[in-house]
């Protein structure tokens, strides 16, 4: 987020190619993709983290842990139960027709821990 001037804040991220950007840190199976590009599944992984963030903390104002870690950070680059495909990529989240890989998110309860989802 930026102070565009006066009381106004825009709240932005920006997702770029992660091929090209940080192939090493953002794309978990730069080889094989569940979508036949590599850029695009790692992108779209990317888009979750963020929005989780800004949802979670959209002002940076927000949760964080003791080493100043948001909730997403907590958990990049792990995956829950996933799913083989037939040419080998993975996925762990279905969307109608559409299939992503797709890290888990910190649960700040007992304990703490990363998942898809909170089951009280």
């Amino acid at each position: 987020a930026i102070t565009a001037g006066g009381d106004h804040v825009i709240k932005f991220a920006f997702i770029g190619n992660a091929i090209d950007a940080c192939p090493a840190k953002c794309v978990a199976y730069p080889n094989v993709s569940i979508n036949s590009n590599p850029g695009v599944d790692a992108v779209a992984s990317s888009i979750f983290h963020e929005v989780v963030e800004a949802v979670s903390d959209a002002m940076m104002d927000a949760w964080t842990d003791d080493n100043v870690v948001e909730n997403a950070d907590k958990c990049i680059n792990q995956y829950g139960n996933v799913t083989a495909a037939p040419n080998g990529a993975v996925y762990d989240m279905e969307i109608g027709a559409n299939r992503y890989l797709v890290q888990e998110n910190w649960v700040n309860d007992k304990g703490g821990y990363c998942a898809m989802s909170w089951v009280r």
